[in-house]
């Protein structure tokens, strides 16, 4: 089940990752099976609330990804109830993969996912190149006031 914003629900959905797709402010209606594990990629402190205070009974283990500062006590909301969420650090894991794998190895198998992951993207993601301070504020802008669709990438020059 993946949670998400009312506005990219249908987007979400014609990926089709997940069997449902609810929005944030259905998580009390969401169906609990156990065991639950919650993979965070908003860094909301809000919804984590909800989804713990929802899933709790039922969720083995969380995981809070995608946050711009690796300090989860500065994320998570106080007071949730065991299991804690654990930080994933990317950084912090890929040079745990190189010290096991050794670099060559691991870079050849990044590589590998990598392209598997973009071939994926190409059937779904528009990217829009800009050029300039209007076309960089525009950008700024569509993302600030959520504008920006889920299925454009942007990239921009000065």
């Amino acid at each position: 089940m993946a949670l998400t914003s009312a506005r990219n629900k249908a987007f979400v959905e014609r990926l089709g990752g997940y069997d449902e797709v609810l929005t944030y402010d259905a998580i009390g209606s969401a169906p609990v099976t156990a065991p639950a594990v919650l993979v965070d990629f908003t860094g909301s402190a809000p919804i984590l609330g909800a989804v713990y205070e929802h899933f709790a009974p039922s969720l083995l283990s969380g995981v809070l990804i995608g946050l711009t500062h690796p300090d989860p006590a500065d994320q998570a909301p106080p007071g949730l109830p065991d299991p804690q969420p654990a930080f994933f650090f990317t950084p912090a894991v890929e040079d745990q993969a190189i010290a096991a794998e050794g670099e060559d190895a691991y870079f050849a198998r990044y590589l590998a996912a990598e392209t598997r992951f973009l071939r994926r993207m190409a059937s779904w993601l528009t990217i829009r190149p800009g050029q300039g301070p209007a076309d960089l504020a525009d950008a700024f802008l569509r993302q600030v006031i959520g504008k920006q669709p889920p299925n454009e990438g942007r990239i921009l020059t000065p």
